[in-house]
């Protein structure tokens, strides 16, 4: 596997998602000076519902973001391609389709149920 490349890649990637941060918050009602404080209860609904969407969308890509920087650092520690949680190496394959791989694939299904069960909790 050629790391500059993934390397390079996840750089470009890491700027697109920046880009994209800094695109959802010039458009977050929130953050507008546009709003008016006379809005009717359906514009300020339809505002509410639109700031929801953006802040979804801010926390996924703000997650992408962290795992990106976070592959970026182990490349540059030289411990790309080891499970972050059982130090074993991730099946290349798996790195070549999912460059931002943190988990080996039996990690991945203990921390994916994992996350299953605390969104049942809330």
């Amino acid at each position: 596997m050629d790391l500059q490349s993934v390397k390079k890649q996840l750089e470009f990637e890491l700027a697109q998602v920046e880009h994209e941060l800094g695109h959802l918050m010039e458009q977050d009602p929130a953050r507008s000076d546009l709003r008016d404080i006379d809005n009717e209860m359906e514009d300020d609904s339809l505002e509410s519902e639109e700031g929801f969407r953006i802040q979804s969308l801010n926390i996924e890509l703000s997650k992408r973001k962290a795992t990106i920087q976070k592959v970026l650092v182990k490349i540059e520690q030289n411990t790309y391609g080891l499970c972050d949680k059982c130090g074993n190496q991730i099946n290349p394959s798996r790195l070549k389709a999912i460059p931002i791989s943190l988990y080996c694939v039996n990690c991945q299904a203990l921390v994916d149920q994992n996350s299953d069960l605390m969104a049942s909790v809330s």
